[in-house]
């Protein structure tokens, strides 16, 4: 709710380690916060604010597409920790869970990172 993300129009953020189901509930607590100090809230804050949050593979990633879009939504998976989150079919179960789409498949493995890290 600061003015950082205004201050700091390149500024990205990455929320990692953490998995995505927390984003809805965020998502809600923000919006109504900010209609509390009567400020117009951005249709997807997420973007608007240049945040990106690393989904684990057992998320669930329908559920977290509604209020994260689809352009802010990365996939983490530890893979090379020996710990519980190390998900070495990651990036082959991601095609078969939820209702994604090819093009949203795209966008968390590839385009998202891209524009996340600045490449």
């Amino acid at each position: 709710m600061s003015e950082v993300p205004t201050l700091f129009p390149k500024l990205r953020f990455h929320w990692a380690e953490a998995a995505a189901q927390g984003v809805p509930y965020v998502v809600k607590d923000f919006q109504r916060r900010w209609g509390a100090i009567n400020r117009p809230l951005p249709e997807n804050p997420l973007r608007e604010y240049r945040h990106f949050v690393s989904r684990q593979a057992d998320d669930d990633v329908d559920y977290v597409l509604e209020y994260s879009g689809e352009e802010n939504l990365v996939i983490g998976t530890d893979y090379g920790h020996n710990d519980q989150s190390t998900e070495i079919e990651a990036l082959r179960n991601l095609k078969t869970q939820g209702s994604l789409t090819p093009r949203q498949y795209e966008k968390i493995t590839y385009d998202n990172p891209k524009e996340l890290f600045g490449f």
